[in-house]
C-alpha cells in the first residue's frame, strides 16, 4: 500500500513469499495448530515440533528460527517471543474477517498501482502455490520471480537470497 500511494518513498518493491490474494484460509489452518503448543521443555522439543509440520529447513535452519523466535522463562520453560503464538489467531481471524468485508475487490488493487520495479522471493516450499505465482505474473508481466529453496521464511531458511535481492534492488540503477 505504501509503494502503491507513496512512489516517492519507494526505490523497489520485494515481496517475500506472499502474494495479493493469497488463500488465508489454508497457512493460517496450519498456524493454528502449530501454535496450539505455546511452550516446551527445551528449544530442541520446539525444534521437533517445528519439523513435525515441515517448517524450517534444515534441522540447522530450524533451530536458528526457533532460537531467534523463543525465549527462556524463569521457570526454564521456552516459550515463543512476543505472544505471536497467543495473538497469531486474532490476526488471522481479523485478516480473514478483512478479506470477508472487501469480497467484490479485487485485493491486487494496490500492487497494480505499484510504479517501481516489483520482485517476488518465493521459497520453493512455502505457502505460496503455483496458481499463485501464476496470478502474480498474469498481472504483473513486468516483475521478477526469484524462487529460492526455502520456507515460507525465507529471510530464516536462506537469508543470503533476501540479503542479495535486497543489494541488487540498492544497487539498480532506475
Amino acid at each position: 500500500m505504501v509503494a502503491a500511494r507513496h512512489p516517492e518513498l519507494i526505490r523497489e518493491l520485494i515481496l517475500v513469499d506472499v502474494v495479493p490474494g493469497l488463500d488465508t484460509d489454508a497457512a493460517p489452518a496450519v498456524l493454528r495448530e502449530f501454535y496450539q503448543v505455546t511452550d516446551f521443555a527445551s528449544r530442541d522439543e520446539a525444534v521437533d515440533r517445528a519439523e513435525s509440520f515441515g517448517f524450517g529447513g534444515t534441522r540447522a535452519d530450524t533451530e536458528r528460527g526457533v532460537f531467534f523466535n523463543t525465549r527462556v522463562r524463569a521457570d526454564g520453560r521456552v516459550e515463543w517471543k512476543h505472544h505471536f503464538a497467543q495473538i497469531i489467531g486474532h490476526a488471522f481471524d481479523a485478516l480473514n474477517a478483512q478479506n470477508r468485508a472487501s469480497e467484490g475487490r479485487d485485493p491486487w488493487i494496490d500492487l497494480a498501482a505499484v510504479t517501481v520495479p516489483v520482485t517476488l522471493l518465493r521459497g520453493s516450499h512455502g505457502f505460496l502455490q503455483d496458481a499463485d505465482v501464476a496470478e502474480f505474473t498474469r498481472r504483473l508481466p513486468s516483475a521478477t520471480v526469484i524462487t529460492v529453496d526455502a520456507g515460507h521464511n525465507v529471510q530464516e531458511t536462506d537469508p543470503a537470497s533476501v540479503a542479495s535481492a535486497a543489494s541488487d534492488a540498492l544497487t539498480r540503477s532506475h
